[in-house]
């Protein structure tokens, strides 16, 4: 029979099967009652849905983005969306692992990073008093200085107005 454990070491925690890292793994896992996100076998998300990595190792990082106030929310591109302009948005049923949910982290020369939606390969920026999906460039509407909060969860604070990455109330489209 297979056994499943997180193993902690030196160089973070990792997904463990019959005694081995398994490299393989990616995703949402279910070990005991718990539920935690690995890529590529290293574990990224606790139970509680906090992501573990320091903001110095997120560059090049694909990871789900999800409210703090409603981790059952994840931020996505609304109607999954390849045009300028699209709302980038909160939607509910974590279990949906597609490409408009998931982002890639890419620092930048200044320090800032990028918001990248990997189906579109646009970036996540301001418009406004709204996030919205833009044109992937070196304006400053679209980078992001990305802060680790004291309880290990992340800050995305807009490098063109200091707004921060937020949302008003927790439900869908907001």
């Amino acid at each position: 029979k297979a056994y499943y454990k997180i193993n902690n070491t030196e160089n973070g925690k990792w997904y463990i099967k019959n005694g081995k890292v398994d490299f393989s793994v990616t995703g949402w896992k279910t070990i005991g009652s718990q539920k935690y996100y690995f890529l590529d076998g290293k574990l990224l998300s606790d139970p509680n849905n906090k992501m573990t990595a320091t903001s110095n190792d997120l560059n090049g990082k694909v990871v789900f983005i999800r409210s703090f106030t409603g981790v059952s929310y994840l931020l996505e591109v609304k109607g999954n969306s390849l045009s300028k302009g699209a709302l980038i948005q909160l939607a509910g049923n974590n279990e949906k692992e597609n490409n408009f949910r998931k982002f890639r982290l890419e620092k930048q020369s200044d320090g800032y990073y990028k918001i990248v939606p990997l189906h579109s390969e646009m970036a996540v920026g301001v418009s406004g008093d709204k996030a919205v999906q833009l044109i992937n460039n070196n304006d400053d509407a679209i980078k992001w200085k990305v802060t680790t909060n004291s309880d290990g969860t992340y800050s995305f604070i807009s490098k063109a107005n200091g707004a921060y990455l937020s949302v008003g109330s927790i439900k869908a489209g907001v």
